[in-house]
This record gives structure tokens, C-alpha cells and sequence, in this order.
């Protein structure tokens, strides 16, 4: 069975023109922010951070997708097996090797706390399997006897009927949680009138959902997992972040952001630890520190929005009016469509200036027209602006 295996041609070359294409593609959304027509400072640092959130992972993923394209491999020697890779290079000889796994992507072998991982789109993965079988203790076979051992010592508890109606309970709880976040979701997307209400209704619907998990006695999970038969209310969360953020960006002109940074990446933060920080995050699990990083991408565009909007609903601080000239127009057409103005300066701390407008106010107004611009200094001390 001694032997070199590596990826077959037809994943190599779907892989490597995949890799070339990730790149490619995070390259120039990062380039984006650069070509951008908003001239203010303050804006065009916001656009270049959330973009670097988003693309910097797609450049990773083309990276590693070449890298494996060209060099990684699985060697099965002698009296040893090795394997090369970005972030999987191990050598074990047999006398070392404490059993293997299976799971959806990866042939993993162990060493006592060492891990080599065997991707599963490797030449002949079928019969590198079938052989470790024969050599080694197979740890999946090991681990559901003990899991079938640890279920039968507790299924006085499990088939209880106390139990089975708090997971009813749980289910009910977790379906009728999410139905109420999608419904709140799309009334803040697509029709937020009245406005105040459905705004805080969003922000507030996201802490629902991950306060809920916390009192549910280990019975509902915060996300899905195919080896987690739990409900979960991480539909719920997900979905009003995302359009807390978005309405945000939407809807608000902020005059200068450098004051939002610090409460959103602290807020996220916590959050992010809330969550984590409990029996569901495994600390020698890798993919746990993927999902932290993840909830913390997501809570970060929540904080953003959440703070960012209730700075503006409840801001009741006068506001000071500006004449502002415009200079250009311009309509930023994709997913979302949105309308914007470039202004002169027309504030001593403003240099010219992007600003986005409603689609009447847009088709109303022409170049060299004049507008109103009102300054407010924010509920939280992050200043906004509305054009009229």
C-alpha cells in the first residue's frame, strides 16, 4: 500500500482555476474602497475596513486552494506515513499512531494529541481508509460504542417524560423564536414603518435569541451543526444582524466615524464572549475559534448598525443648518440600489463630500443645484447629518 496520493487531475484544475479566481475576485473587491467616489476621509476608511473583512478571507481561501493544488500530498512509506500541506505537516511512524477518523471532509490520524489530516478528494481516499482500517484502531467506531454505552446509562433520563416534553417545550420555544425573527426581519428590509419601532424591534429580537440558548438548560444550541440535534436559534440571530447593519448603512449619513470604531468592536466583542464561552465551545477544537471568529464578523455589522441607528432615533440634540453645493451625482447600482450626492465643502472639518439621498430627492435635484444640510451631534456623540 506504500505509495504518493495526491488531488486527481480533474480537482487540481478545478481547484487551481478556483484558487486563481478567489484571489482575483478578493483583490479587487479590496480595491474597491480606492476607486470609490466618496472623497471624505472618515467614509472611505469605513469602506476600506468592512471590505478587508469580507475579501482578505476570499485572497486566504485562493491561496490555500493553490497551495493545495501544488504541493500537498499523503506519503505512506515503510514503516511510517507523512503528510505535506500549508497547515498539515506531520510524519508518524506506526508504532506512534493511536487510531484515525472519519469526518465529512478529512481522514484525520492521531498521534496522541498531533492530527494528521487526509483530505477526502485525495486519489484513491477509499483504499488509504480501507488500509488504516486494517492497522489501526478505527477512534469513530471506538467513540460510538462509548456514546451508545453513555446513552443507555442515561436513557432513564432521556426517554423521562419530563424530559421529552422540556425538549418539546425547547423546540416550540426555538421554532416560534426564529418565525418571529424572519417575520421582524423582513418588515425592517423591506417595509420599517413605523420606523422607531421596527428598528428597535430588530436590535432587540438579535438579544432574544442569544439570551434564550443561555436559559434553556443546555437544551437549545446558539448554532447548527449535523452533529448537534439540538434546536437552534442561530437562524433567529443571523438573519436581523445582517439587516440591523444594512439598514444602517442604508439609511444614515454619518458625518464623522472615528467615534463608532471602539463601542461597536467592544460591544461585538462581548457579545462574541457570550456566546462562546460556555460547554459548546471546545478549546482543542479549531472549528470552535472559526465559529467565534465568525459570530464576531457578524456581531461586529450588528454593533455597527445598532449603534449606529439608535444614535439617530433617539438623538433629540438641536440641529445646525448648512448650505452645501452639488457637485455631482451618482447612482451605486448592485444588490442594493443607492443615490448620492457629491457636495463642496461645506463645513469647516468637511472636506467635498458623499452623501446618499433618497431616489426623489436625487431625480429632484441637479448639479450646481444648492441643498440643506442639518448636522446633529448624536444620542451617543457620533455625528449625523440629513439633507433636505
Amino acid at each position: 500500500m506504500q505509495g504518493i496520493y495526491k488531488l486527481p487531475k480533474g480537482w487540481a484544475i478545478f481547484m487551481g482555476i478556483a484558487g486563481v479566481l478567489f484571489i482575483g475576485l478578493g483583490i479587487g473587491l479590496m480595491l474597491i474602497p480606492y476607486y470609490s467616489e466618496s472623497k471624505g476621509e472618515d467614509i472611505w476608511i469605513a469602506y476600506l475596513l468592512l471590505f478587508s473583512i469580507f475579501t482578505l478571507p476570499i485572497s486566504a481561501l485562493g491561496i490555500v486552494s493553490l497551495f493545495e493544488v501544488f504541493y500537498a500530498k499523503f506519503v505512506i512509506e515503510e514503516d511510517r506515513v507523512y503528510s505535506k500541506g500549508l497547515f498539515n505537516n506531520y510524519s508518524f511512524s506506526f508504532d506512534e499512531i493511536t487510531g484515525f477518523n472519519k469526518t465529512q471532509n478529512y481522514v484525520s490520524v492521531f498521534s496522541g494529541k498531533k492530527r494528521m489530516r487526509i483530505s477526502k478528494y485525495l486519489k484513491d481516499i477509499d483504499k488509504i481508509h480501507a488500509w488504516l482500517d486494517t492497522k489501526f484502531p478505527n477512534l469513530d467506531t471506538i467513540r460510538q460504542e462509548e456514546e451508545k454505552a453513555e446513552v443507555m446509562k442515561n436513557a432513564d433520563v432521556l426517554l423521562s417524560p419530563s424530559y421529552q416534553q422540556k425538549l418539546k417545550t425547547a423546540k416550540y420555544v426555538t421554532y416560534s423564536y426564529n418565525a418571529l425573527a424572519i417575520g421582524n426581519s423582513m418588515w425592517l428590509a423591506f417595509y420599517p414603518k413605523p420606523y422607531n419601532f421596527a428598528v428597535l424591534a430588530g436590535i432587540i429580537v438579535v438579544l432574544i435569541g442569544i439570551l434564550i440558548p443561555k436559559f434553556s438548560s443546555g437544551l437549545i444550541a446558539y448554532t447548527d451543526s449535523k452533529s448537534d440535534k439540538r434546536p437552534t436559534t442561530a437562524i433567529g440571530f443571523t438573519l436581523p444582524c445582517l439587516i440591523v447593519g444594512l439598514r444602517a448603512m442604508l439609511d444614515v449619513n454619518i458625518f464623522d466615524y472615528s467615534p463608532i470604531w471602539t463601542p461597536s468592536l467592544v460591544l461585538a466583542t462581548l457579545l462574541t464572549l457570550v456566546i462562546s464561552i460556555g460547554k459548546d465551545f471546545i478549546v482543542k477544537k479549531v472549528s470552535s475559534y472559526f465559529r467565534a471568529l465568525f459570530l464576531w464578523v457578524l456581531f461586529f455589522g450588528y454593533s455597527f448598525g445598532a449603534i449606529t441607528l439608535t444614535n439617530t432615533i433617539y438623538d433629540d440634540t438641536p440641529a445646525k443648518k448648512y448650505k452645501a453645493q452639488i457637485i455631482d451625482k451618482r447612482i451605486s447600482s448592485g444588490d442594493v440600489t443607492t443615490y448620492h450626492f457629491e457636495l463642496n465643502k461645506w463645513h469647516e472639518t468637511a472636506p467635498a463630500d458623499d452623501i446618499q439621498v433618497s431616489e426623489d430627492m436625487y431625480y429632484e435635484l441637479e448639479k450646481n443645484d444648492s441643498i440643506d444640510i442639518y448636522l446633529k451631534e448624536g444620542k451617543f456623540g457620533i455625528p449625523w447629518l440629513i439633507p433636505n
